[in-house]
Protein backbone atom coordinates (compact mmCIF):
# COMPACT_ATOMS: atom_id res chain seq x y z
CA UNK A 1 0.00 0.00 0.00
CA UNK A 2 1.33 3.60 -0.98
CA UNK A 3 1.77 6.35 1.83
CA UNK A 4 -0.87 8.40 -0.42
CA UNK A 5 -3.60 5.42 -0.16
CA UNK A 6 -2.70 5.26 3.63
CA UNK A 7 -3.66 9.05 3.28
CA UNK A 8 -6.74 8.43 2.12
CA UNK A 9 -7.24 5.26 4.43
CA UNK A 10 -6.75 7.67 7.67
CA UNK A 11 -8.58 10.89 6.15
CA UNK A 12 -11.66 8.85 5.42
CA UNK A 13 -11.57 7.23 8.62
CA UNK A 14 -11.02 10.31 10.57
CA UNK A 15 -14.38 11.51 8.27
CA UNK A 16 -16.02 8.64 9.87
CA UNK A 17 -15.63 9.41 13.30
CA UNK A 18 -16.62 13.05 12.91
CA UNK A 19 -20.16 12.01 10.54
CA UNK A 20 -21.03 8.36 10.75
CA UNK A 21 -23.17 8.40 7.95
CA UNK A 22 -22.29 8.15 3.92
CA UNK A 23 -23.91 9.53 1.03
CA UNK A 24 -25.00 5.61 0.78
CA UNK A 25 -27.37 6.27 3.86
CA UNK A 26 -29.10 8.84 1.99
CA UNK A 27 -30.02 7.17 -1.46
CA UNK A 28 -29.81 3.50 0.37
CA UNK A 29 -32.35 4.63 2.69
CA UNK A 30 -34.28 7.62 2.34
CA UNK A 31 -34.99 7.49 -1.10
CA UNK A 32 -37.07 3.85 -0.34
CA UNK A 33 -38.59 4.88 2.56
CA UNK A 34 -39.66 8.03 0.96
CA UNK A 35 -40.55 6.07 -1.93
CA UNK A 36 -42.58 3.64 -0.23
CA UNK A 37 -44.44 6.19 1.84
CA UNK A 38 -45.27 8.37 -0.88
CA UNK A 39 -46.53 4.64 -3.17
CA UNK A 40 -48.97 4.21 -0.25
CA UNK A 41 -50.16 7.96 0.03
CA UNK A 42 -50.71 8.37 -3.97
CA UNK A 43 -52.84 4.67 -4.00
CA UNK A 44 -54.85 6.01 -1.10
CA UNK A 45 -55.81 9.49 -2.08
CA UNK A 46 -56.15 9.58 -6.13
CA UNK A 47 -58.60 6.93 -5.87
CA UNK A 48 -60.50 8.08 -2.88
CA UNK A 49 -61.91 11.09 -4.62
CA UNK A 50 -63.66 8.92 -6.86
CA UNK A 51 -64.83 6.19 -4.39
CA UNK A 52 -67.26 5.80 -1.54
CA UNK A 53 -66.13 7.84 1.95
CA UNK A 54 -66.30 4.38 3.23
CA UNK A 55 -63.22 3.37 1.88
CA UNK A 56 -60.59 3.03 4.33
CA UNK A 57 -57.42 4.77 4.07
CA UNK A 58 -55.39 4.08 6.66
CA UNK A 59 -51.88 5.45 6.02
CA UNK A 60 -53.69 8.81 5.52
CA UNK A 61 -55.52 9.13 8.94
CA UNK A 62 -52.82 8.26 11.01
CA UNK A 63 -50.61 10.91 8.90
CA UNK A 64 -53.09 13.46 9.61
CA UNK A 65 -53.46 12.16 13.32
CA UNK A 66 -50.16 12.05 14.31
CA UNK A 67 -49.09 15.29 12.01
CA UNK A 68 -51.48 17.42 11.82
CA UNK A 69 -51.19 20.72 9.24
CA UNK A 70 -51.92 23.48 11.71
CA UNK A 71 -48.84 21.81 14.20
CA UNK A 72 -46.50 21.14 11.33
CA UNK A 73 -46.46 24.13 9.92
CA UNK A 74 -46.25 26.28 13.43
CA UNK A 75 -43.55 23.27 14.61
CA UNK A 76 -41.95 22.25 11.97
CA UNK A 77 -38.31 22.26 13.24
CA UNK A 78 -40.09 19.17 15.74
CA UNK A 79 -41.94 17.53 13.07
CA UNK A 80 -39.31 17.51 10.33
CA UNK A 81 -36.63 15.26 12.34
CA UNK A 82 -39.22 12.89 13.57
CA UNK A 83 -40.25 12.39 9.87
CA UNK A 84 -36.94 12.03 8.62
CA UNK A 85 -36.07 9.49 11.22
CA UNK A 86 -39.65 7.75 10.65
CA UNK A 87 -38.65 7.50 6.83
CA UNK A 88 -34.82 6.28 7.63
CA UNK A 89 -36.17 4.04 10.05
CA UNK A 90 -38.64 2.28 7.12
CA UNK A 91 -35.87 2.78 4.50
CA UNK A 92 -33.30 0.11 7.20
CA UNK A 93 -36.58 -2.20 7.29
CA UNK A 94 -37.01 -2.38 3.87
CA UNK A 95 -32.84 -3.27 2.64
CA UNK A 96 -33.64 -5.75 5.34
CA UNK A 97 -36.74 -7.53 3.33
CA UNK A 98 -35.11 -6.82 0.18
CA UNK A 99 -31.74 -8.39 1.56
CA UNK A 100 -33.38 -11.65 2.49
CA UNK A 101 -35.85 -12.01 0.69
CA UNK A 102 -34.02 -10.92 -2.94
CA UNK A 103 -30.45 -12.28 -2.05
CA UNK A 104 -30.91 -14.66 0.46
CA UNK A 105 -34.02 -16.93 -1.30
CA UNK A 106 -34.88 -15.00 -4.52
CA UNK A 107 -31.22 -15.14 -6.01
CA UNK A 108 -29.49 -18.03 -3.61
CA UNK A 109 -32.19 -20.48 -4.20
CA UNK A 110 -33.02 -20.00 -7.69
CA UNK A 111 -30.02 -18.55 -9.45
CA UNK A 112 -27.03 -19.11 -7.39
CA UNK A 113 -25.02 -16.25 -6.68
CA UNK A 114 -23.02 -14.42 -9.77
CA UNK A 115 -19.62 -16.09 -8.65
CA UNK A 116 -20.67 -19.26 -9.76
CA UNK A 117 -21.74 -18.44 -13.06
CA UNK A 118 -19.11 -16.22 -14.08
CA UNK A 119 -16.58 -18.81 -12.66
CA UNK A 120 -18.31 -21.76 -13.54
CA UNK A 121 -17.95 -23.03 -10.04
CA UNK A 122 -19.48 -26.40 -9.42
CA UNK A 123 -22.60 -27.52 -7.61
CA UNK A 124 -21.54 -28.42 -3.96
CA UNK A 125 -22.14 -31.93 -3.47
CA UNK A 126 -25.77 -31.61 -1.28
CA UNK A 127 -28.84 -33.78 -0.70
CA UNK A 128 -30.50 -35.43 -3.89
CA UNK A 129 -33.57 -32.67 -3.68
CA UNK A 130 -30.80 -30.19 -3.98
CA UNK A 131 -31.93 -29.84 -7.76
CA UNK A 132 -35.71 -29.39 -7.30
CA UNK A 133 -35.34 -26.30 -4.98
CA UNK A 134 -34.33 -23.90 -7.47
CA UNK A 135 -37.93 -24.93 -9.76
CA UNK A 136 -39.95 -25.04 -6.46
CA UNK A 137 -38.90 -21.31 -5.89
CA UNK A 138 -38.85 -19.90 -9.36
CA UNK A 139 -42.30 -21.45 -9.89
CA UNK A 140 -43.43 -19.76 -6.10
CA UNK A 141 -42.09 -16.71 -7.56
CA UNK A 142 -43.45 -16.72 -11.11
CA UNK A 143 -47.08 -17.87 -10.14
CA UNK A 144 -47.70 -15.99 -6.45
CA UNK A 145 -47.01 -12.67 -8.80
CA UNK A 146 -49.32 -13.82 -11.43
CA UNK A 147 -51.64 -14.90 -9.13
CA UNK A 148 -52.00 -10.92 -7.58
CA UNK A 149 -51.82 -9.74 -11.40
CA UNK A 150 -54.56 -12.10 -12.84
CA UNK A 151 -56.08 -11.03 -9.28
CA UNK A 152 -56.28 -7.19 -10.05
CA UNK A 153 -57.44 -7.59 -13.88
CA UNK A 154 -60.46 -9.88 -12.49
CA UNK A 155 -61.38 -7.24 -9.73
CA UNK A 156 -61.73 -4.54 -12.69
CA UNK A 157 -63.40 -6.64 -15.56
CA UNK A 158 -65.11 -8.79 -13.36
CA UNK A 159 -64.69 -11.86 -15.84
CA UNK A 160 -65.50 -15.07 -15.03
CA UNK A 161 -63.04 -16.27 -17.21
CA UNK A 162 -59.98 -14.37 -14.63
CA UNK A 163 -61.67 -15.74 -11.94
CA UNK A 164 -61.68 -19.17 -12.53
CA UNK A 165 -57.61 -18.59 -13.51
CA UNK A 166 -57.41 -17.09 -10.39
CA UNK A 167 -59.17 -20.25 -8.40
CA UNK A 168 -56.80 -22.51 -10.98
CA UNK A 169 -53.20 -20.62 -9.93
CA UNK A 170 -54.56 -20.54 -6.41
CA UNK A 171 -54.74 -24.57 -6.08
CA UNK A 172 -51.58 -25.06 -8.03
CA UNK A 173 -49.59 -22.75 -5.11
CA UNK A 174 -51.23 -24.86 -2.71
CA UNK A 175 -50.00 -27.94 -4.27
CA UNK A 176 -46.31 -26.34 -4.65
CA UNK A 177 -46.81 -26.20 -0.90
CA UNK A 178 -47.39 -29.33 -0.02
CA UNK A 179 -45.38 -31.11 -1.99
CA UNK A 180 -42.30 -29.24 -0.57
CA UNK A 181 -43.85 -30.49 2.70
CA UNK A 182 -43.94 -33.53 1.47
CA UNK A 183 -40.20 -33.81 0.33
CA UNK A 184 -39.48 -32.14 3.96
CA UNK A 185 -40.29 -35.06 5.67
CA UNK A 186 -39.14 -37.60 2.95
CA UNK A 187 -35.37 -35.73 3.70
CA UNK A 188 -36.26 -36.89 6.91
CA UNK A 189 -37.30 -40.64 6.41
CA UNK A 190 -34.92 -41.11 3.48
CA UNK A 191 -36.50 -44.14 2.89
CA UNK A 192 -35.92 -46.79 -0.18
CA UNK A 193 -38.09 -44.50 -2.40
CA UNK A 194 -36.94 -41.16 -1.36
CA UNK A 195 -34.43 -40.69 -4.38
CA UNK A 196 -37.72 -41.84 -6.58
CA UNK A 197 -40.06 -39.24 -5.15
CA UNK A 198 -37.86 -36.52 -5.37
CA UNK A 199 -37.51 -37.31 -9.15
CA UNK A 200 -41.00 -37.24 -9.70
CA UNK A 201 -42.09 -34.07 -7.48
CA UNK A 202 -38.36 -32.31 -9.31
CA UNK A 203 -40.04 -32.60 -12.82
CA UNK A 204 -43.10 -31.58 -11.95
CA UNK A 205 -41.57 -28.06 -9.96
CA UNK A 206 -39.62 -28.11 -13.62
CA UNK A 207 -42.89 -28.25 -15.80
CA UNK A 208 -44.61 -25.80 -13.65
CA UNK A 209 -41.79 -23.53 -13.76
CA UNK A 210 -41.41 -22.81 -17.19
CA UNK A 211 -43.10 -19.52 -17.84
CA UNK A 212 -40.69 -18.57 -15.29
CA UNK A 213 -37.41 -19.57 -17.33
CA UNK A 214 -38.93 -18.51 -20.65
CA UNK A 215 -39.11 -14.87 -19.70
CA UNK A 216 -36.01 -15.50 -17.66
CA UNK A 217 -33.71 -16.83 -19.93
CA UNK A 218 -34.54 -14.11 -22.24
CA UNK A 219 -33.57 -11.46 -20.46
CA UNK A 220 -30.72 -12.94 -19.44
CA UNK A 221 -29.52 -13.34 -23.14
CA UNK A 222 -30.69 -9.52 -23.43
CA UNK A 223 -29.19 -8.33 -20.38
CA UNK A 224 -25.88 -10.37 -20.67
CA UNK A 225 -26.42 -11.92 -17.25
CA UNK A 226 -25.77 -15.78 -18.68
CA UNK A 227 -21.87 -15.09 -19.71
CA UNK A 228 -19.15 -16.54 -17.56
CA UNK A 229 -15.45 -15.48 -17.84
CA UNK A 230 -12.79 -17.60 -19.97
CA UNK A 231 -11.60 -20.59 -19.09
CA UNK A 232 -8.03 -19.08 -19.32
CA UNK A 233 -9.36 -16.13 -17.22
CA UNK A 234 -10.87 -18.72 -14.61
CA UNK A 235 -7.47 -21.16 -14.74
CA UNK A 236 -5.53 -17.72 -13.83
CA UNK A 237 -7.74 -16.89 -10.41
CA UNK A 238 -7.61 -20.51 -9.05
CA UNK A 239 -3.90 -20.20 -9.26
CA UNK A 240 -3.59 -16.69 -7.77
CA UNK A 241 -6.75 -17.62 -5.44
CA UNK A 242 -4.46 -20.37 -4.24
CA UNK A 243 -1.12 -18.37 -4.06
CA UNK A 244 -2.93 -15.73 -1.96
CA UNK A 245 -5.30 -17.61 0.42
CA UNK A 246 -3.96 -21.09 0.72
CA UNK A 247 -8.07 -22.12 -0.65
CA UNK A 248 -9.08 -23.87 -3.50
CA UNK A 249 -11.84 -21.51 -5.37
CA UNK A 250 -14.18 -24.34 -6.36
CA UNK A 251 -14.20 -25.42 -2.70
CA UNK A 252 -15.45 -22.17 -1.44
CA UNK A 253 -18.59 -20.12 -1.65
CA UNK A 254 -18.63 -16.66 -0.24
CA UNK A 255 -15.10 -16.60 0.20
CA UNK A 256 -14.87 -15.82 -3.28
CA UNK A 257 -16.74 -12.96 -2.68
CA UNK A 258 -15.47 -11.42 0.37
CA UNK A 259 -11.95 -12.35 0.15
CA UNK A 260 -10.54 -11.05 -2.87
CA UNK A 261 -13.23 -7.80 -2.14
CA UNK A 262 -10.73 -7.68 1.34
CA UNK A 263 -7.90 -7.66 -0.89
CA UNK A 264 -9.09 -5.25 -2.89
CA UNK A 265 -9.78 -2.71 -0.42
CA UNK A 266 -6.45 -3.66 1.65
CA UNK A 267 -4.15 -3.43 -1.60
CA UNK A 268 -5.85 -0.12 -3.62
CA UNK A 269 -8.17 2.67 -2.19
CA UNK A 270 -8.69 3.80 -5.89
CA UNK A 271 -10.25 0.35 -6.84
CA UNK A 272 -11.73 -0.52 -3.30
CA UNK A 273 -13.35 3.12 -3.86
CA UNK A 274 -14.80 1.70 -7.03
CA UNK A 275 -16.00 -1.54 -5.88
CA UNK A 276 -17.58 -0.37 -2.92
CA UNK A 277 -19.42 2.31 -5.34
CA UNK A 278 -20.94 -0.32 -7.51
CA UNK A 279 -21.87 -2.34 -4.13
CA UNK A 280 -23.92 0.53 -2.85
CA UNK A 281 -25.36 1.34 -6.21
CA UNK A 282 -26.63 -2.83 -6.81
CA UNK A 283 -27.84 -2.19 -2.92
CA UNK A 284 -29.82 0.90 -4.01
CA UNK A 285 -31.43 -0.68 -6.85
CA UNK A 286 -32.35 -3.18 -4.71
CA UNK A 287 -33.70 -1.26 -1.74
CA UNK A 288 -35.53 0.40 -4.85
CA UNK A 289 -37.47 -2.20 -5.98
CA UNK A 290 -38.68 -3.61 -2.80
CA UNK A 291 -39.74 -0.69 -2.12
CA UNK A 292 -42.33 -0.36 -5.05
CA UNK A 293 -43.10 -4.09 -4.15
CA UNK A 294 -44.47 -3.83 -0.91
CA UNK A 295 -46.45 -0.67 -2.29
CA UNK A 296 -47.88 -2.70 -4.89
CA UNK A 297 -48.52 -5.19 -1.76
CA UNK A 298 -49.98 -2.73 0.36
CA UNK A 299 -52.34 -1.50 -2.51
CA UNK A 300 -53.28 -4.94 -3.57
CA UNK A 301 -54.32 -5.75 0.09
CA UNK A 302 -56.36 -2.76 0.56
CA UNK A 303 -57.89 -3.13 -2.58
CA UNK A 304 -58.97 -6.82 -1.45
CA UNK A 305 -60.42 -6.43 1.94
CA UNK A 306 -62.73 -3.69 0.70
CA UNK A 307 -63.71 -5.01 -2.82
CA UNK A 308 -67.26 -4.41 -1.74
CA UNK A 309 -67.26 -0.90 -0.82
CA UNK A 310 -65.44 0.05 -4.29
CA UNK A 311 -68.19 -2.35 -5.98
CA UNK A 312 -70.89 -0.68 -4.42
CA UNK A 313 -69.26 3.00 -5.68
CA UNK A 314 -68.51 2.03 -9.02
CA UNK A 315 -64.95 0.97 -10.10
CA UNK A 316 -62.32 3.69 -11.42
CA UNK A 317 -59.67 2.61 -13.49
CA UNK A 318 -57.02 3.96 -11.49
CA UNK A 319 -57.77 1.81 -8.68
CA UNK A 320 -55.77 -1.01 -10.66
CA UNK A 321 -53.66 1.60 -12.34
CA UNK A 322 -51.62 2.66 -9.47
CA UNK A 323 -51.15 -1.05 -8.34
CA UNK A 324 -49.95 -1.32 -12.07
CA UNK A 325 -47.47 0.99 -12.54
CA UNK A 326 -46.00 0.97 -9.04
CA UNK A 327 -45.49 -3.22 -9.80
CA UNK A 328 -43.94 -2.04 -13.09
CA UNK A 329 -41.14 -0.23 -11.24
CA UNK A 330 -40.86 -2.67 -9.01
CA UNK A 331 -39.75 -5.04 -11.79
CA UNK A 332 -37.61 -2.48 -13.77
CA UNK A 333 -35.47 -1.85 -10.71
CA UNK A 334 -35.27 -5.58 -10.11
CA UNK A 335 -33.68 -6.29 -13.42
CA UNK A 336 -31.72 -3.11 -12.67
CA UNK A 337 -30.29 -4.71 -9.35
CA UNK A 338 -29.33 -8.14 -11.18
CA UNK A 339 -27.62 -6.20 -13.60
CA UNK A 340 -25.70 -3.95 -11.92
CA UNK A 341 -24.92 -7.15 -9.59
CA UNK A 342 -23.67 -9.67 -12.24
CA UNK A 343 -22.26 -7.09 -14.79
CA UNK A 344 -20.43 -4.54 -12.98
CA UNK A 345 -20.10 -5.04 -9.46
CA UNK A 346 -19.32 -9.17 -9.32
CA UNK A 347 -17.38 -8.38 -13.06
CA UNK A 348 -15.43 -5.45 -11.72
CA UNK A 349 -14.40 -6.94 -8.78
CA UNK A 350 -12.82 -10.33 -9.69
CA UNK A 351 -11.11 -8.17 -12.62
CA UNK A 352 -9.80 -6.13 -10.14
CA UNK A 353 -8.48 -8.44 -8.02
CA UNK A 354 -6.86 -10.35 -10.98
CA UNK A 355 -5.17 -7.00 -12.15
CA UNK A 356 -3.91 -6.11 -8.78
CA UNK A 357 -1.95 -9.66 -8.45
CA UNK A 358 -0.81 -9.39 -11.81
CA UNK A 359 0.33 -5.52 -11.31
CA UNK A 360 2.21 -6.72 -7.77
CA UNK A 361 4.32 -9.69 -9.92
CA UNK A 362 5.39 -7.37 -12.65
CA UNK A 363 7.19 -5.36 -9.30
Amino acid sequence: MTVTDQGKLTARYEWTKRFPFSPYDFFGYLIPGSIFFFSIYIFEQIPNSAISKDFHIPFITIINTLFPKDAVSNLWYVYIPIILICIYVMGHIISGVSSLFLERIFIKKVYNYPYSMLLKHPSSPKLQCSRYSSYYYAALFFWLNFLILVSLMAFEFNANILYSIVYTVMILILILFILKFIVELLKKSKGNNFAKSIRHISNFYQIVSTPYYLIANNLAKFLGTDEAFTDIFISKYADIFREDFGLEYNHETSNNFWLPYAFISEYSTQLGSVVLHWLNLYSFARNLSTAFYLAYLYSWISICFQRNIIYSSGIPLSIIIIPLGVFLLAFVMLLRYYYLYYCYYSKFLFRSYYCLRAISRKK
